[in-house]
């Protein structure tokens, strides 16, 4: 509508609507006190109004994946934008190069143009002088020269790469598993990912990939990648019950074998887990895992809310490694490792947590707040297999996001539920 041109905006975020057109240059050209502008997943048409151009204020511009055809990358951008810090421009229907206008943006640190196959050309000297904190040129036509770019490396402070389907060739470098990934503090850089699929990445994962304590997405789908992932047992767990890792994919790589770590049924913010297309086995209770993360539809790392969407491997088309129980003997013994989502949820004050356990064991229920701090044990003792129910009372508790892990020998199982009061 005209009128949002008169108002004095600060942030504008369109996001997952079908508002669409062209989008107007003389609404733009009034919201100069503009410092974010993202227009996401909408059915905006057209290029980007050269107006925009007097938003000298702005700090993030992302415009993504509306039905845009942006072309080339405007040169305003680099000239009167300069104070930008994030430019995103995924799936806009961007072409040619990435100009060398750009290059006059000191502060730029998160560069995002996935998903333009028809930008093209090679990577230009200056991005490696940024402090660069996001990098995204996956399927792109942009030519890396079938490697992994060594410069990624001199970065530190990288939370976001996004490699994929450039062609590159080879094994994936071991200094990839030095560096960090690292969440923050920041204001929307609580999501660190990488991406490197549809590559011919080749030879082992390296070990050190599983240090990766706070990463959200790993995505390895579609190489030769060949070895186990028994590095991955802990990542995206940086302290105990703080299981941060939430998309998992290393589907359509043959080589992999071994067992999936059993570990990894401890990510209850998981809404992706993708291995089909694989050598690997599941451990005991990992299809009943796979269920769980359809049944919770995924969380956000970011703010614990239900995600849109969530994704697996059908567990029935996987085996189980060999030794691991099937239906059929479910009739000598009808409980497996299980932690059912507590009801009610939301909850206040009290709510029924009941679980499942397949031999004798020494059992422990847990709670903890979000800072990874025991508030409540409600179970520790040796117990029978069989199922139980607990009532958790959080009279003396705050609202908020509490997270309950179960743990029976050395199997551990975790979940969130949240009180409201």
């Amino acid at each position: 509508p005209f009128w949002l041109g008169d108002m004095d905006l600060q942030r504008l975020w369109i996001s997952h609507t079908n508002i669409g057109g062209d989008l107007p240059g003389d609404i733009f050209q009034n919201l100069t006190s503009l410092t974010l502008l993202k227009l996401r997943h909408n059915q905006f048409t057209g290029g980007l109004p050269p107006q925009m151009q007097s938003i000298s204020g702005l700090d993030i511009l992302g415009i993504e994946y509306n039905n845009m055809e942006i072309g080339n990358i405007p040169d305003w951008i680099g000239q009167n934008l300069t104070g930008l810090s994030k430019l995103y421009l995924g799936g806009s229907g961007v072409t040619g190069t990435i100009p060398q206008s750009l290059s006059g943006i000191e502060g730029l640190s998160h560069i995002r143009l996935q998903d333009n196959p028809g930008l093209t050309g090679q990577i230009p000297g200056w991005v490696w002088d940024l402090d660069l904190q996001a990098f995204d040129i996956s399927y792109t036509g942009i030519d890396v020269g079938g490697v992994f770019p060594p410069q990624i490396q001199n970065h530190p402070r990288l939370q976001k790469l996004g490699l994929a389907g450039l062609g590159i060739n080879g094994e994936i470098p071991a200094w990839l598993g030095d560096m960090l990934f690292q969440r923050t503090d920041g204001p929307r850089d609580w999501h660190p990912y990488i991406s490197l699929a549809d590559n011919n990445l080749s030879g082992p994962i390296p070990t050190n990939m599983g240090s990766f304590l706070t990463l959200d997405s790993l995505n390895l789908a579609n190489n030769n990648l060949t070895g186990d992932i028994s590095m991955f047992a802990n990542l995206g767990s940086p302290a105990m019950g703080a299981y941060l890792l939430g998309a998992f994919d290393v589907s359509g790589n043959p080589g992999l074998t071994g067992e999936i770590p059993s570990n990894m049924m401890n990510f209850y913010r998981m809404r992706v887990f993708h291995f089909h297309d694989t050598g690997l086995c599941m451990p005991d209770g990992f299809d009943t895992f796979l269920e769980q993360v359809l049944e919770n539809g995924g969380r956000s790392a970011l703010t614990n809310r239900m995600m849109p969407f969530a994704s697996v491997t059908d567990p029935a088309t996987m085996p189980f490694c060999e030794g691991v129980s099937v239906d059929g003997d479910h009739n000598l013994n009808p409980y497996i490792f299980k932690l059912n989502n507590n009801y009610p949820n939301p909850f206040n004050p009290t709510t029924n947590i009941t679980y499942q356990i397949p031999a004798d064991a020494i059992v422990t229920l847990t709670v903890y707040n979000v800072l990874g701090q025991r508030v409540a044990t409600l179970v520790s003792e040796r117990q029978a297999p069989g199922q139980y129910t607990v009532q958790f009372d959080a009279s003396r508790l705050a609202s908020g996001q509490y997270i309950y892990r179960l743990q029976a020998g050395d199997r551990t199982m975790t979940r969130s539920m949240t009180l409201i009061k």
